[in-house]
This record gives C-alpha cells, sequence and structure tokens, in this order.
C-alpha cells in the first residue's frame, strides 16, 4: 500500500513542477511584454507550486519511512489479544473438563456411600457418618487432592479471562 501511495504522491509532485515550469513560461512571456504585474503574478504562482511540490516530496518520503511502522504496533496488539484469547480458551476448557469430572465422580462416590473411596482426610474420617447425611459437607471434603488442583485451574482461567 505504502508503495502505491508513493508513487501516487511523486507523480503529483511530479504534476505541480510541470505546473511551475508553465507558470515560469508565463512569466517570462509577460517580461518580454513589459507586463510586469502579470509576470509578478506568474512568478508567484511558481514559487508556489515549487514549495507545495517540495512538501509533497518530504511528505511522500515521510509516509514512504513510517507508514510501515505505523500499522506494525496495532498489528502487534492484536496478534497479543488473539494469543491470550487462545490461552483463554484453552483455560476454560481444562477447567470445564476438570470440574465436570469432579463433580461425577464426586456424585458417583457419593451414590456408592463407601466414603473409604473419597479420600478423605483423617479429620473428614471421623466425621463420615455425617458426611453421608450432609451432602453440601461432602461434596467438600471428597478428594481433596483433586479438588484443589480443579481449583487452581479455575483461578487460573479466572485470572486470564479478567486480562
Amino acid at each position: 500500500m505504502s508503495k502505491k501511495l508513493a508513487s501516487q504522491m511523486m507523480e503529483t509532485s511530479k504534476t505541480m513542477n510541470e505546473l511551475a515550469d508553465c507558470a515560469k513560461y508565463f512569466s517570462k512571456m509577460y517580461k518580454l511584454c513589459d507586463c510586469k504585474q502579470f509576470s509578478k503574478l506568474y512568478s508567484d504562482i511558481q514559487n508556489s507550486f515549487e514549495r507545495w511540490s517540495a512538501v509533497q516530496n518530504n511528505l511522500t518520503k515521510a509516509i514512504s519511512s513510517n507508514l510501515a511502522s505505523f500499522y506494525t504496533i496495532p498489528t502487534l496488539h492484536l496478534n497479543a489479544l488473539k494469543r491470550l484469547e487462545t490461552v483463554k480458551q484453552s483455560y476454560q476448557s481444562l477447567f470445564e473438563k476438570s470440574d465436570s469430572y469432579l463433580e461425577k465422580k464426586k456424585e458417583r462416590a457419593f451414590k456408592s456411600r463407601d466414603f473409604m473411596k473419597w479420600e478423605l482426610s483423617s479429620d473428614d474420617l471421623k466425621r463420615s457418618k455425617d458426611l453421608l447425611e450432609d451432602k453440601a459437607e461432602a461434596w467438600k471434603a471428597m478428594f481433596p487432592r483433586e479438588s484443589i488442583e480443579n481449583n487452581n485451574l479455575k483461578n487460573n482461567y479466572f485470572f486470564v479471562a479478567n486480562k
């Protein structure tokens, strides 16, 4: 894009130089006719086109050297956001799979009513009879290692999701 734009701007600059040459020609022609007023007018027009052409050349150089970098930073930013979204979806998928698996495992274990398979801590083993009657408390006590891992996955997901 910048090459095409630079080419068009150079063409515009060239056209302005050609217009300046025409104005110079008219200025000389009116000098010969001893019409100083028109000679001055065309001389001023010539100078204006020459300055305009110089500004156009400088603008072309600035755009050619900076246009690519102008788009580089937003592109890098967009790529980083895409990578972050991919990581977020990955963490979400891991958490959802782990959570679903753990919920099903706890449900099966609770229905079996075999608290020896629940991997309870020694304190929770002492109150196992109470846990058989209270599903919410049993859920908190069951499979502590896997529950901690699942909670870590949840925290990682929420951390990335809030970026």
